[in-house]
């Protein structure tokens, strides 16, 4: 199966590339393979639009958040940041604006952002693909191609800290296997405050990986993870005029203004 997508309303390459997920691969120029669970997708970008194929379209739909309206989102944040003279935040909003918030397998979102602890993308996304390993094998028709799953939870378990070092995991690989012994479903009914502070009981994880995990792995778009990044942007602020936080679709602005900065457009 495919889908078409106007590129006119969605940047597939900064997403993609931007360290949200790590479970992709450039193929050649603009075409990317990206796998989540026990499910593969293809994006070929072309001059105008981008052709999404895999036997799952509607899983990578819901993944990549094509369903979600972003302009009336833009238009709240712009009015936001306006209204608190927030030139610089408007600017990356304007910059950024194709970006979308992928919609993520919470396991997977907590397993990648244990291992961003004082690491880099690349070896991140060496780690996840590591994993796939253990995972189930499947075919996708749609691409015609055999590829592994990521390990579900079960398979997860069985695992050591040895076999986590052995992924590139290092020191965060205790963390890994500590966090799966106790690992409990989360009620998605929570407030934000709420998951925030349940994450925050597992070892390894912090406010920032906390964030993380609630944007990606549980659409929570008010989350707005504090990394480095984020941090220099904030210290900017005069402190007569600091940076305020939407009070609502935080997370969405912060994905943008981190990708604006990693451009150096700020």
């Amino acid at each position: 199966m495919t889908y078409i997508v106007k590129n006119s309303i969605i940047d597939f390459k900064k997403i993609i590339t931007m360290g949200q997920f790590f479970m992709y691969k450039e193929l050649n120029n603009d075409v990317f393979l990206i796998q989540s669970s026990n499910k593969i997708c293809q994006i070929k970008i072309e001059d105008n639009v981008s052709i999404l194929t895999s036997d799952n379209i509607e899983y990578w739909k819901h993944y990549f958040d094509l369903e979600r309206d972003y302009n009336d989102i833009n238009n709240y944040l712009k009015t936001f940041v306006l209204k608190h003279n927030d030139i610089r935040s408007y600017k990356c909003i304007l910059n950024e604006s194709k970006i979308k918030v992928c919609n993520q397998p919470y396991l997977e979102t907590c397993i990648e952002y244990l291992l961003s602890a004082q690491n880099n993308i690349k070896r991140i996304r060496k780690s996840m693909f590591a994993l796939l390993d253990f995972g189930e094998i499947y075919y996708d028709d749609s691409i015609g191609i055999e590829y592994r799953s990521f390990p579900n939870l079960e398979k997860l378990l069985t695992l050591n800290e040895t076999d986590f070092i052995n992924c590139g995991a290092g020191f965060r690989a205790k963390y890994i296997v500590e966090f799966l012994k106790n690992y409990k479903e989360i009620d998605c009914s929570l407030s934000y405050n709420e998951i925030i502070k349940f994450l925050l009981q597992y070892k390894g994880i912090g406010p920032k990986v906390a964030n993380c995990i609630a944007l990606y792995g549980l659409n929570q778009i008010d989350a707005f993870p504090i990394d480095v990044w984020i941090q220099k942007y904030l210290d900017k602020y005069p402190q007569n005029n600091p940076f305020i936080i939407p009070d609502k679709y935080a997370g969405i602005l912060q994905v943008y203004i981190y990708q604006n900065i990693r451009n150096l457009k700020d």
